[in-house]
């Protein structure tokens, strides 16, 4: 029996000392890399086969009070072609005695491209656990004096954009440091391959007819866990990013960086954390996306296209990514830049919108860049979705259709002729508005509007416009934001109340209550204090402008520009001398 026990506790410590020394087996820790150890790496040099190249260590770099990186020789007929390590080989694993140390996650321009330096796995695995992970500053990194280590990654490859399109989504990539390139399409019929280390990985921002990824390389996998790129992409933390498959077309040396030339394929999972030691996906769980169709028709040259795509929900990003599409699209079908009118009708479907649906119809011109005009609002209320302060807004669909004819549409309000009859509360009033065509007669069109039955007698100014373009509060720099509505829904429906383009806006005010966004900046000046003049007590001031006493809104075939205004006398219907 006592044998048996001894037998026992025997196994047991065997046991524990294999767990022991077996629990850094698939693993080699940081303090066993030493300087020139010899291993290997692995990556995707073209097509979708993982290969090997050679590694040698040449030292570790320590960076801040926690931070260590591990600095290596690349080398191999492969490496040699193309000039080094190239971008999009970020996450490529090293190992050592075929043990993993880590990924490949940064190296020097206009430098030896065969030098990189490596996050060691350590740090890697610690994305999977937030509570232990701290993030950190990117490395400042001085081996090479007057160079500087940046992530080796590819630039942001975008595939049908290009031009201004591509221009607009390089100025909002420009806050990340991150290039905006043309790159291949996706491949819908390429052949899937399974994520492994070494693998071709694609982080996708836009999946569709137009498309934005960036490529790397899987460094590490643990069931549908996977870790990959060494670096952060935008250093975000949580994400909800596309993860996919990649095809490496070929991998373009260059001077600068070489690049890995790649094409997104089938769609795997998500990336969930993008953290400074490199990024964390899972495979089998995707991210929400938000489905995006375009129409856009020539009516003159009676050519339509059509685009579909699915973007990320990603507040700060979602504007210039669909954005840019749009402006592709528009771009593409009217194959032109200039004057020309735009009628677009807008649906957004979302929760908590009304109904969950907003649907806003306009209609835009401009004289020299129409595509450009028709973005207008559309980028507002994505702005206005996006960003406002009050609540976080799930959009799940966005649809745009578009029609553009090469007209001048433009009418400017020249003037208004009143009738002259006494006017009293509840009358209706009829005006003869002039609008001024570009380059065409004149036209008088007669309109009518109603005094409110409790409008007060007296003197009353009366303002006849063109829609006033409504624009959200933007804060300046280094300004709060600083929203004067109640809540959402009283910001949503600010806008959607706004007058459309091409509408007539007739507002009445009593006197005292002008509108002082109709007043010229110099009306709006302070009187000079007079010397020895007491200043006016503020409660005799005339009060702020309030709500206004009468809108109506009247349709038009023109796109308005102009104000007009004038005063009106509100007859007194208990005033007996008004009578003949």
């Amino acid at each position: 029996m006592k044998n048996k026990k001894i037998t026992i506790m025997v196994f047991l410590l065997f046991i524990a000392l294999f767990f022991s020394f077996n629990a850094h087996a698939w693993y080699m820790p940081l303090d066993e890399v030493k300087e020139g150890m010899t291993g290997y790496g692995r990556t995707v040099f073209k097509g979708t086969e993982v290969e090997s190249f050679p590694v040698e260590i040449k030292g570790i770099i320590q960076q801040g009070y926690d931070r260590q990186l591990i600095l290596i020789k690349t080398g191999g007929e492969k490496i040699e072609e193309i000039g080094g390590v190239a971008s999009g080989m970020s996450g490529s694993p090293v190992y050592l005695e075929d043990r993993i140390i880590g990924a490949i996650a940064y190296g020097w321009t206009l430098s030896d491209h065969r030098i990189a330096l490596v996050t060691p796995i350590e740090a890697m695995q610690k994305i999977w656990d937030e509570k232990e992970y701290w993030a950190r500053e990117e490395p400042d990194l001085s081996g090479y004096p007057g160079l500087q280590a940046i992530p080796v990654r590819t630039p942001l490859l975008a595939s049908g954009l290009s031009g201004r399109a591509a221009d607009m989504l390089q100025e909002a990539m420009d806050e990340y440091d991150i290039k905006v390139m043309s790159g291949p399409a996706a491949r819908r019929d390429g052949e899937a391959v399974p994520l492994k280390p070494g693998s071709a990985v694609a982080v996708d921002l836009m999946r569709g007819d137009m498309g934005a990824a960036f490529v790397g390389t899987v460094t590490y996998r643990n069931a549908n866990q996977v870790l990959a790129f060494g670096h952060p992409i935008f250093h975000q933390g949580a994400v909800d990013f596309f993860m996919s498959d990649a095809y490496v077309h070929e991998i373009i040396p260059s001077l600068n960086f070489p690049f890995k030339l790649a094409s997104s394929q089938e769609l795997k999972g998500r990336i969930g954390q993008d953290r400074d030691a490199g990024i964390a996906g899972q495979v089998g769980e995707y991210p929400k996306l938000i489905p995006v169709n375009i129409s856009v028709r020539d009516t003159d040259r009676e050519l339509t296209n059509r685009a579909s795509f699915q973007v990320v929900q990603h507040e700060r990003l979602l504007n210039s990514l669909v954005g840019s599409a749009v402006l592709q699209i528009l771009d593409e079908t009217l194959d032109r830049i200039g004057m020309g009118t735009a009628r677009a009708t807008i649906d957004i479907t979302g929760k908590p919108l009304p109904d969950h649906k907003l649907t806003r119809e306009n209609l835009y011109f401009s004289t020299n860049d129409v595509a450009v005009a028709t973005l207008f609002e559309l980028q507002q209320l994505i702005y206005i979705l996006t960003a406002n302060p009050y609540q976080k807004i799930d959009i799940y669909n966005i649809r745009l259709q578009v029609e553009v004819e090469q007209k001048n549409t433009m009418a400017y309000v020249q003037k208004v002729e009143l009738n002259d009859n006494p006017v009293y509360p509840g009358d209706e009033v009829t005006a003869t508005v002039i609008l001024r065509p570009y380059r065409d007669e004149f036209i008088r069109k007669e309109i009518t509007f109603t005094i409110p039955e409790d409008m007060p007698p007296g003197r009353a100014s009366i303002v006849i416009s063109g829609g006033p373009p409504w624009q959200p509060p933007v804060p300046e720099e280094d300004e709060e934001m600083d929203y004067p509505y109640e809540d959402f829904q009283n910001l949503l429906q600010s806008y959607i109340e706004r007058p459309r383009n091409n509408q007539l806006v007739v507002e009445i005010y009593p006197a005292y209550r002008y509108p002082r966004h109709y007043l010229e900046p110099e009306e709006l000046e302070e009187e000079p204090e007079v010397e020895g003049e007491e200043p006016q007590p503020e409660e005799t001031l005339p009060p702020e402008p309030e709500e206004v006493e009468m809108r109506e809104i009247i349709d038009t075939e023109f796109y308005l520009d102009g104000i007009w205004s004038g005063e009106i006398e509100i007859q007194d219907p208990n005033d007996d001398s008004n009578e003949e």
